[in-house]
């Protein structure tokens, strides 16, 4: 039950809001009881709720009850509780319910910075900062289990489609569509606001996903493999453009044709904001350190530096799912590498899981596709590797050898 409403609704018409303000009874703001018609709809209630201002004369004019008058004292029963709509993650600022091609949809959004988010300020390429493609996953995943009301355990049909980069460093609305789709698969699509210079607004698809909402990764054995040269953290982020916040790898442990293993070295700086490691659905360091230990194998046996371009699949690590700090065995194991075609770099596609002390599965990539961005300069080309051999590093890696200028210039 509502009072008088103050903009809109009876009270509004002809002289019974002044009459109802000269017997001191306050008005209900359109905007309160808007907001608070949305919640109760939005709720479990069950249940009779009453809301009104101050009632001036009104109150004082109700007639008072003798103690001998009172009503027995009713059985006690569960107080009526307001529920609220599900709590916003917090890696996002808003949630607004929309309509996408004829279809209910949700739209969260997050205004992100280098400034604000630090990850963005170690990942960068050219001394731009671009939105690692682990971050964008973790969004994906924070507003599917915003829309289910719980976590989801994966993301299937992965595809980086465009760079979103922050260019000058300048905030940037970034955006979450979710909306189940006519096949029944919940859909995600991560966006970006772009302002034309007339003045309008459109949404630009940087990343898209469909959402796991429910079953178990399938079996992944361990693979044994060489173990790996004097390979050092030094020489490793002398190729790769990562800063300090994004240096993951602690070790590589095995390396071979079939593959490449390593450790990960546990980052607590956060990279989304102020946002705990332990609030997070993906596990973006796991999985950041297996797209880079991918990205070493590609070094080391075909001379390129590669970015993410889709995923098969990706199941995350159980809730509650937990390993001791530098214990983490990540594997890489390519799938296939396309062949040279007149010359220019073809695509390798990737396996690639994360284990715990004993071996146990973590979390799984299936079918990872990097796409080559550049070949390495020469001076960071590892030694030649003979086909079936681990490599045998020179000279150039041992000394663990300083990044180029060029390299330097894309930490800004």
């Amino acid at each position: 039950d509502f009072t008088a409403w103050g903009e809109v609704g009876m009270a509004t018409r002809g002289s019974t809001a002044q009459v109802l303000a000269q017997a001191g009874v306050a008005l209900l703001p359109t905007a309160l009881g808007v907001a608070l018609s949305a919640a109760l709809i939005e709720s479990s209630l069950c249940g009779a709720v009453v809301r009104a201002g101050a009632l001036g004369r009104l109150a004082a004019a109700a007639p008072a009850r003798a103690a001998s008058e009172a009503p027995a004292a009713a059985p006690t029963a569960p107080a009526a509780v307001l529920v609220p709509p599900p709590a916003l993650p917090a890696c996002f600022d808003t949630a607004e319910a929309q309509v996408w091609e004829g279809r209910p949809a949700t739209l969260l959004q997050r205004r992100m910075s280098p400034q604000r988010d630090p990850g963005l300020d170690d990942h960068r390429i050219d001394g731009i900062a671009v939105l690692p493609g682990v971050l964008g996953m973790e969004l994906l995943a924070q507003a599917a289990a915003f829309e289910l009301g719980r976590p989801i355990v994966g993301l299937r049909q992965v595809a980086f489609r465009t760079p979103l980069r922050f260019f000058d460093d300048r905030e940037t609305d970034v955006g979450v569509r979710v909306v189940r789709a006519a096949d029944g698969a919940l859909a995600l699509e991560l966006l970006s606001l772009l302002t034309t210079p007339g003045g309008r607004q459109i949404w630009r698809t940087h990343f898209s996903a469909q959402a796991i909402e429910a079953g178990t990764p399938p079996a992944s054995a361990s693979m044994a493999l060489p173990a790996a040269p004097n390979l050092t953290r030094t020489a490793i982020y002398a190729r790769y453009f990562h800063g300090p916040r994004f240096q993951v790898i602690d070790a590589i442990t095995e390396v071979g044709t079939a593959g490449i293993a390593g450790r990960v070295r546990e980052i607590a700086a956060p990279w989304l904001g102020e946002q705990p490691s332990t609030s997070q659905i993906s596990t973006p360091v796991w999985v950041e350190t297996a797209l880079q230990v991918a990205g070493l194998w590609e070094m080391l046996y075909h001379g390129r530096l590669a970015l993410p371009d889709a995923l098969e699949a990706i199941w995350f690590a159980p809730p509650g799912a937990a390993a001791t700090a530098g214990t983490v065995r990540v594997e890489a194991r390519p799938r296939r590498v396309d062949p040279d075609v007149g010359g220019a770099s073809k695509a390798a596609v990737f396996d690639c899981a994360c284990r715990d002390a004993q071996g146990n599965l973590l979390l799984l990539l299936q079918g990872y596709r990097s796409i080559p961005i550049s070949e390495l300069a020469a001076d960071l080309r590892f030694d030649a590797l003979a086909d079936g051999e681990s490599p045998h590093p020179g000279e150039r890696l041992a000394k663990d050898a300083a990044p180029s200028a060029n390299e330097a210039n894309r930490h800004g």
